[in-house]
Order: structure tokens, then sequence, then C-alpha cells
């Protein structure tokens, strides 16, 4: 009884280190929002476009819709296209109203992201410059992105948890808004809960045979 036991406790340990490998998923960036909408199918997307703030307040922190909050290295400016004297035409011309953040000058912008499953940001650089948005995941390791012309709004998400920072660089002051989170549904069965049970249950399996066998 005692080694069919620790048999037991071995199967779900393999499963245990299968979830751990699963889990470390690779992070997959996009430029094309469309293609992000299709690959965080069933999941809960929600999209943030407001902002109770007045136009010109500084903030130095976005709570998003779902929970996700923004931690900004530096203040910015809250706006709403095309009023609110932005400037920002590609906002308002797109038909945007909701708000935008401003970097008052800044040409560059660290921000921390509370743990989300996937996130999108809209990205638009005074003059035409060309902007990179680096990642930092939670295993150090860094993801980089360049447009190379920032004439208009540009897309830019990602889909995989272990985002922990980001940093956007344009050339010159930018403004950024109209975010999209997705998560998993409660109740629906992850990737990595999927390998746990697999794995369990393969475990089970062997056991059975082992004692088939005796």
């Amino acid at each position: 009884m005692v080694f069919r036991a620790f048999g037991l406790a071995a199967a779900f340990g393999a499963a245990l280190f299968t979830v751990t490998a699963v889990s470390a998923a690779p992070i997959t960036t996009f430029t094309d929002k469309s293609a992000w909408t299709t690959a965080v199918t069933g999941m809960t997307v929600i999209n943030t476009i407001s902002n109770p703030n007045a136009d010109g307040t500084t903030v130095t922190s976005i709570t998003l819709d779902d929970g996700t909050v923004l931690s900004l290295g530096s203040g910015v400016a809250v706006a709403h296209p095309p009023g609110g004297g932005t400037g920002w035409g590609a906002w308002g011309a797109s038909g945007y109203t909701g708000a935008v953040y401003w970097s008052k000058g800044a040409t560059n912008l660290n921000f921390g992201i509370t743990p989300v499953e996937a996130f999108g940001v809209e990205l638009e650089t005074e003059n035409n410059k060309a902007s990179t948005i680096t990642l930092t995941l939670s295993d150090s390791s860094v993801i980089t992105h360049t447009f190379d012309n920032n004439s208009t709004v540009n897309f830019f998400g990602w889909v995989g948890a272990g985002v922990t920072s980001a940093v956007i660089d344009g050339n010159d002051d930018f403004a950024f808004g109209n975010f999209v989170t997705a998560s998993t549904p409660d109740g629906a069965p992850e990737p990595a809960t999927l390998s746990l049970i697999g794995a369990g249950l393969a475990g089970l399996g062997a056991l059975r045979r082992r004692k088939a066998k005796a």
C-alpha cells in the first residue's frame, strides 16, 4: 500500500512538472489588431477607452476596466480628441473619442503592468518619428518592436502571460490609448490545467498496468 501511494504521488508529481513547463508559454506580439483579436478568440475581451479625469489632468497610473493597472514612470496628461487641444489629428480623424494619454514632451515612458494574459494599446508619435516598444518578461528577457513611421495610430499587442513592464520610446513626444485586454473566462480549463489532468490520468494508467502485470 505504501508503494502504491508513493507511485500515485510520483504520478501527480510528474503532472505538476508538466504544468510548470506548459505555463512558461512564449509571448506572441501583434501589430495587426484583427490578428490579435483572432488570437484571443474564446477569451473575455475588455476595451478600455474612458478616463474619469478632465482634459489636462496629469496621472501617474491608469486602471483599466478589467482591473489591470499600468504604473507609469512619469506623469502623462489625459485628453479626449478631437477636442481638449491635443493636436493628435490621427485620433480624431479615425473617429475615436475616448481618452488619449500624452507624454507631455517626454520621449520615452516606462510602465509596470499587473499580470494580464493578453494586452493591446494604440500609439502615435509626433512628427512621424519612428518608435520602439520594449517588453520585459518575468524571466528578465526582452522583446522589442520598432514602428518605422508613426504618421498614423499604430496598434501593438501581445498574447501570453509573463510581461512585467514595457518601455515606449517615441523619439519625440507621443500619445497612447484605446487599451484592450483579454483573459480566460472563469470556469474554462486553461492549457496548463488540461496538461495536469492528462498527465495525472497517464500516471494512473501506468500504475494500473503495473498492478495488472504483478
